[in-house]
């Protein structure tokens, strides 16, 4: 009695194939160009970063002592309508 024949390997579609391709293109493009913003914005905080570096402390700490009085100001305005 002979072996019975291997069962069929399936055949690749093509279609699907190119589907897929094009979709990993796709984000491959998205992936790519959110790296180059996040690196962007990246930059820019070290700028800023590298600005506070040399920046009197004293005179940064009296200037977040203002703004959190004026946040604070606005908020008991805004919760007092």
């Amino acid at each position: 009695m002979a072996a019975p024949p291997p069962p069929a390997r399936p055949t690749p579609n093509a279609a699907n194939i190119r589907a897929a391709i094009t979709g990993m293109t796709a984000e491959g493009n998205t992936i790519a160009q959110s790296v180059q913003t996040f690196n962007n914005h990246q930059q820019n905080l070290t700028n800023e970063l590298a600005h506070m570096a040399n920046y009197d402390t004293n005179q940064l700490r009296t200037q977040l002592v203002t703004l959190t009085q004026m946040m604070t100001d606005r908020f008991d305005r805004i919760d007092a309508q």
